[in-house]
Formats: C-alpha cells, structure tokens, sequence
C-alpha cells in the first residue's frame, strides 16, 4: 500500500452538485444536493508552468456536472468509486480520495458520507 501522507495532491473542498441518487423510490423522483471533498495525488515535482502538465479541475467540475445529469446511483460508494476511477484515468494520477456527504437522510443526522480511495491502477470508470 503507497503512503499519500506526503505526497502532492489537488483540493476541491465542497463540490457541490445536484445528483439522481439513493435506493428508495421517492429518492428517484428529484435531484439530490450532495457535496464532494475530491483528493487528486499527483507528482508537481518536474512539472511545466502549464495546465496540460496538471489536473485541470475546471475540466473535473463542468464534466462531472454535467454526467451527473444523466446517470442515477442508488448508492453514494458506487459514486464515489466511480469519480475517484474516472479522475484517476482522466488526469493520470498516482490516486485520488472521494468523500460524498449526502444530507438530511436521517432524523438528527446532518449529513452522511462516504469516503473512497482508488490508486490509479484500479482505474476503469469513464463518463
């Protein structure tokens, strides 16, 4: 197992996005708002002063929004395995670390959430 402790990495913190989610069948009838924390470990080390060197998140943002339209998962893991899987090919990292918060789903519980890490090699998910 590779230790990311110190290794580079990109943040975006509170991603939000609305997404066709959740097992119940009144969960399927409207859009859920959930957040997202995604980790993307890279190497910057030797890199060129340029965005095609890096994880251009703007990229991870406007194509994760726009797929989350038009795919339902009933389950916040198998989201979150299939973004980290899909960066992780995408970008060409060493790994990436999504945590999903979905709100509101239990009495006095403000949020649950999910958090998966995938090593690059593991890849396979596509938009």
């Amino acid at each position: 197992m590779i230790d990311l402790s110190q290794h580079d990495y990109i943040e975006l913190n509170t991603l939000e996005m609305l997404c066709p989610i959740g097992v119940h069948h009144y969960e399927k009838t409207f859009f859920q708002n959930l957040k997202f924390d995604i980790k993307i470990f890279k190497d910057f080390s030797n890199i060129p002063d340029t965005i095609d060197a890096t994880v251009d998140y703007s990229i991870i943002q406007d194509e994760l929004t726009k797929a989350m339209k038009n795919k339902h998962f009933e389950l916040l893991e198998t989201l979150a395995n299939f973004i980290a899987d899909w960066i992780n090919q995408r970008f060409q990292t060493i790994a990436c670390e999504v945590k999903v918060k979905k709100f509101y789903i239990l009495p006095n519980v403000n949020y649950v959430a999910v958090r998966a890490c995938r090593f690059a090699s593991s890849a396979s998910g596509k938009l």
